[in-house]
């Protein structure tokens, strides 16, 4: 309850002022609402550009992952098509056990730009003059004499025998010296 200890002049001032009071109550409101949007509004500007920043910074945090990936794995890609190159020259330069690569020195071994594989003929060399007991004699025309050489497959005999019901009695017996001479010579 509102006691009013005024004197008449301000109970004359707030009825002049009430009629003009309702639209600028109206205003101010619109005004007040408006503000409470402006900083509602800056609010989840400001949360926005912070949210921003954080994705902004994982992404960047990402890309130096993926850089350091791609790196490692590109050594890595390198690494084998060096070993696998090192590999197929020391087989073809004659190297009798491949067990003895780890004598060979790769410090030299580099893969280019282009993806060729350089010094590794100087490397096989040095390791030939070091120890050439660890390869092959290979001064003899078109034979190694390594482990890595290829075996030749014997060639299959052509099988000519007859089954016996269809054979004839002198074929039945010249089968029979050839695979059991000591029971033809018995029983004939």
């Amino acid at each position: 309850m509102e006691v009013n200890s005024g004197s008449s002049e301000s109970k004359d001032s707030n009825i002049s002022d009430g009629a003009s009071n309702t639209p600028r109550s109206a205003a101010d409101s619109v005004a007040n609402a408006f503000s409470n949007q402006l900083a509602q509004v800056q609010a989840d500007l400001a949360a926005s550009k912070a949210y921003a920043l954080s994705v902004e910074e994982e992404l960047l945090n990402l890309k130096a992952e993926t850089a350091v990936m791609a790196e490692k794995q590109a050594q890595e890609v390198s690494r084998i098509k060096i070993d696998s190159e090192i590999k197929s020259q020391a087989i073809s330069s004659g190297l009798i056990d491949l067990d003895c690569l780890p004598l060979l020195d790769s410090s030299e071994i580099t893969l280019d730009e282009n993806g060729n594989i350089l010094g590794i003929d100087t490397a096989i060399a040095d390791l030939k003059s070091k120890k050439p007991f660890l390869f092959a004699d290979t001064s003899r025309a078109g034979k190694m004499s390594s482990t890595a050489r290829s075996a030749l497959t014997p060639k299959a005999k052509a099988n000519t025998a007859l089954p016996v019901k269809d054979m004839s009695e002198s074929e039945y017996k010249r089968s029979l010296k050839r695979v059991a001479p000591s029971y033809s010579r018995r029983y004939n």
